[in-house]
């Protein structure tokens, strides 16, 4: 795993794991998540599994969130505890 990461990683420290589209993983990506993974589906379309170490926060505020897939892992919302949006 280190070498495919180029991080010190230990699948215990994984707080979070989701498999979407490359659309919804540069979401990801730019909020801290990790690639893991990227494969083709029967249907010839990709998919990328992506690792969460921390929390998750809110784009907007900072606050904790939570992440959810829509519209079959085309995209991801973040959902604020905090309510800010």
């Amino acid at each position: 795993m280190e070498q495919e990461t180029g991080y010190g990683l230990d699948m215990h420290q994984v707080r979070g794991i989701m498999e979407v589209r490359p659309n919804a993983a540069n979401e990801l990506l730019e909020a801290g998540w990790i690639l893991h993974d990227v494969f083709v589906t029967q249907d010839f379309e990709s998919r990328c599994i992506l690792l969460r170490l921390g929390d998750t926060v809110c784009p907007q505020c900072g606050g904790p969130a939570r992440v959810e897939a829509i519209e079959g892992g085309e995209r991801v919302r973040f959902i604020c505890q905090n309510e800010c949006h």
